[in-house]
């Protein structure tokens, strides 16, 4: 058996078993309906829900560990297509769960924002993502909602620097993440202002990490230790609803999107961080847009 194919059947592999376990646990579950599944922090792309498109325009910083050179101002510009779910929670009418799963294209290029005289280097890069958003909200009428959600997307991205790079060290590490497709991951945290049914307001922050390399088994790892900890949270956040549903999408909120924040900041110097790897290309930034839902 090839390395890669035996890398590949890991990864299935840790795919399913995400998948039966939190199917699992989801059986016991009753704030739902009739075989309504609880995702939360897992792998599940199940295409079930509204058909949905959402669009995004930002703000973005890119950064690298150690880099001497300063990117000029890049702005962003998304698409996301796929399908949402929204449904009630049994014992009140006014907190409502959030669950989207989605294939997503974003531009974020200098091109878009406005030139810096200062800045060193010209970032353009293309990115092609798969996630999912989860979380809780308060829906005080039938048409209206606030939404509190923490997203997690597989990326693979493209980056162009369009400039000259006459110090080596950083032509060496940009030349790492340069002209080819790379793997990445990024995460995101928003609040979704639901106007009517069909349309819904988007704000969010998202920090979204390049890997020079995928090491697999780092990877893999890493994952399995961010995977437990939001597990963790996601339990801790089902006894809350039991008791005090109010104030589930808050502390949901609060709580998975501190756990992805300081998980990312570890990775800023090491990419699979616990372990010691390369540090990652990492874009930081604020999004505004509109969804619909149909």
């Amino acid at each position: 058996m090839s390395l890669r194919l035996l890398k590949f059947s890991v990864f299935s592999f840790l795919v399913v078993l995400f998948s039966i376990t939190v199917q699992a646990q989801d059986d016991g579950d009753d704030w739902f309906g009739d075989d309504e599944p609880n995702n939360n922090f897992n792998f599940d792309f199940h295409l079930h829900g509204n058909p949905t498109i959402e669009t995004n325009y930002g703000f973005s910083k890119n950064s690298l560990n150690l880099l001497t050179g300063k990117f000029n101002k890049t702005n962003l510009a998304e698409i996301k297509l796929g399908y949402t779910r929204e449904d009630n929670i049994s014992s009140t009418e006014s907190i409502m769960k959030y669950n989207s799963s989605y294939f997503g294209l974003s531009n974020i290029s200098y091109k878009l924002a406005q030139k810096s005289a200062t800045a060193d280097y010209d970032a353009d890069m293309w990115r092609f993502a798969i996630g999912w958003d989860r979380g809780y909200g308060y829906k005080p009428g039938q048409k209206s909602a606030i939404i509190f959600y923490n997203g997690n997307a597989f990326t693979m991205s493209r980056l162009k620097i369009n400039n000259y790079i006459p110090d080596v060290a950083d032509n060496l590490s940009l030349n790492m993440f340069r002209d080819a497709f790379r793997y990445g991951q990024k995460t995101e945290a928003g609040m979704k202002f639901q106007i009517i049914p069909q349309l819904v307001f988007n704000a969010s922050y998202e920090r979204a990490q390049v890997f020079p390399r995928w090491l697999f088994w780092k990877w893999a790892g890493g994952a399995i230790i961010e995977v437990a900890a939001q597990s963790m949270i996601d339990e801790f956040v089902d006894k809350i609803l039991d008791s005090t549903p109010m104030a589930a999408p808050v502390i949901s909120f609060l709580l998975k999107n501190g756990l992805s924040y300081g998980i990312y900041e570890l990775r800023k110097e090491k990419m699979n961080w616990p372990f010691n790897t390369a540090a990652p290309f990492v874009t930081d930034s604020y999004k505004f847009g509109i969804t619909f839902i149909f």
